[in-house]
């Protein structure tokens, strides 16, 4: 990879500087994305609703090219049938991540 960003140059202050150089951009980007909520937002993204209340949005799900099977993967993985689901979300690294229904039989402990 050094070749390519150094257009050939194959010395060992090359590479440093290189190496330097990313370090500080690196750097410089997290802190942006530390400081600024609009910054992360457009750096990280953001979490997006699929579905709600044991139903799948198919339009968000097409738009996003999120297929049926990786929705039940996703179900499967949070041990919850989808009429149990509470809400679901597609996460900026593209996991979905399923929030299950509390028990509305749960007595109150006092």
């Amino acid at each position: 990879m050094s070749n390519g960003l150094s257009g050939g140059d194959d010395s060992v202050s090359g590479g440093l500087i290189i190496a330097a150089t990313l370090i500080v951009l690196n750097a410089g980007i997290g802190m942006l994305a530390a400081n600024s909520h609009r910054m992360e937002s457009l750096l990280d993204g953001d979490s997006l609703l699929i579905g709600r209340d044991g139903v799948f949005f198919d339009k968000v799900l097409r738009r996003n090219r999120v297929g049926e099977s990786d929705v039940r993967q996703a179900l499967r993985q949070a041990d919850c049938a989808q009429h149990e689901m509470q809400c679901a979300f597609l996460e900026a690294d593209g996991s979905i991540t399923i929030m299950k229904r509390p028990l509305a039989t749960d007595p109150v402990r006092t």
